[in-house]
């Protein structure tokens, strides 16, 4: 991964936020962080909650990024020869109070579909193509003893 989760920290909705730490130069935009609940002492839940999918934005190696889960705007300040990136989820109520984990995606790539989209016209039917067609079969030679 070109970035980690560093911690939650300070529950409550005004102060509570994740904190991260970029690995290699990368683009926000292939990361994404969700909450979740242990069902087990070592295993997440498969249960996905809240979604945050950062905006594009490149960042380098050794900067670090803060997501907060209150309202906010998001800001970027420079710290020596790196930065740091402030993002708010625009949330109403404190998340990290009744969740057990947070879940970074990085993802390599997506595609969308408009739930209007219409399906593609309807090929040849195959099925019937299948039976129509004449089919020749092939006869098996017939040997006589000499």
């Amino acid at each position: 991964m070109k970035m980690k989760m560093d911690y939650i920290t300070d529950p409550g909705l005004e102060t509570e936020r994740i904190e991260f730490t970029v690995l290699e130069d990368c683009n926000l935009m292939y990361f994404l962080v969700s909450d979740s609940s242990y069902r087990h002492e070592k295993y997440i839940s498969n249960h996905v909650l809240q979604t945050h999918w950062f905006q594009p934005c490149d960042v380098r190696q050794h900067d670090h990024v803060i997501l907060y889960t209150r309202k906010g705007q998001d800001t970027v300040q420079r710290k020596g020869h790196n930065f740091i990136y402030t993002f708010y989820r625009n949330l109403e109520n404190p998340v990290w109070a009744s969740r057990d984990a947070a879940v970074l995606f990085e993802l390599s790539g997506w595609r969308t579909l408009h739930k209007d989209t219409p399906p593609p016209a309807p090929k040849k039917n195959w099925l019937a193509a299948l039976f129509s067609k004449k089919t020749t079969r092939k006869t098996k030679p017939v040997v006589t003893p000499s």
